[in-house]
């Protein structure tokens, strides 16, 4: 009778346990790179041009991106970092962003995922140095505008 008393009362306990571990990660939102939260990245108007992963920043008024031309670094397993994650934000982070590679395949492992003025892609590993890709922003905002700014892979590490 102890006995049942102690497995029930385990039981419990672990079933409780359960309910908030499931309860915490419901509010967990999933990131490719968890040290950029919003589009405050942008907020000076200009990205970052780090070829372990650059931040790109759009302009909602011109559409301009800056680094214009971004460079990143396909793979870098030699140092334990393995592919790179490209985000980009508009400025303000109101506006709908779309960004869309010509040939995906030549720097990317898949075409980038895009939330509201945010898009990121990760880098695909077989990427050969010195590739160019050639990419389009769009915004919701703006119909029929666009921009096509690129990226280039560099050679691993600087």
């Amino acid at each position: 009778m102890v006995q049942r008393r102690m497995t029930l009362g385990v039981r419990l306990l672990f079933a409780i346990g359960l309910m908030v571990l499931f309860a915490a990660c419901r509010h967990m939102k999933p990131s490719m790179n968890p040290t950029i939260q919003s589009h405050a990245a942008c907020s000076g108007g200009h990205g970052k041009s780090n070829p372990y992963g650059p931040i790109i920043c759009v302009d909602e008024k011109t559409l301009d991106a800056t680094p214009d031309k971004a460079g990143v670094i396909a793979d870098d397993t030699k140092h334990g970092g393995g592919p790179r994650v490209i985000n980009w934000f508009t400025t303000s982070g109101q506006d709908i962003l779309s960004v869309v590679f010509n040939t995906p395949s030549d720097c990317l492992a898949a075409q980038p995922v895009c939330h509201g003025g945010h898009c990121y892609a990760v880098t695909d590993v077989k990427a050969k140095e010195g590739t160019v890709c050639k990419y389009t922003i769009t915004l919701a905002s703006q119909p029929g505008k666009k921009n096509d700014p690129d990226v280039h892979i560099d050679p691993c590490c600087p």
